[in-house]
């Protein structure tokens, strides 16, 4: 690209960059609900497993509905930065960088 071109390289750059940061927190937003769903399964309370409680499967469908979402989203930023490039998928790369971090806190927490 030519000198005192480094600025636009690196900006050119950072939106793979947080796509990638949105999956690995998709990821780990999906490792925390594993773990749970799985704790809920062991956990017995008041004679049955935690998995029988309605308040904990809806908790946990919430969390995948989240992650799901927040997958979507990822995918088609990714989609979009592949097919019409940087500027295009601006709007759905901001998108991703709402969702992937509120999905996987929402699970984890």
């Amino acid at each position: 690209l030519g000198e005192g071109r480094g600025f636009e390289i690196a900006q050119g750059r950072l939106g793979p960059g947080r796509l990638h940061h949105c999956m690995r927190l998709i990821g780990m937003g999906e490792r925390a609900l594993t773990l749970a769903a799985r704790r809920a399964e062991a956990r017995v309370a008041f004679g049955q497993p935690l998995s029988k409680n309605a308040s904990v499967l809806q908790t946990l469908g919430k969390m995948r509905v989240r992650l799901d979402g927040a997958k979507l989203a990822t995918l088609d930023a990714a989609r979009l930065l592949d097919a019409e490039g940087n500027k295009s998928a601006k709007g759905a790369i901001a998108a991703c960088k709402v969702a992937a971090p509120a999905a996987a806190i929402a699970g984890i927490d």
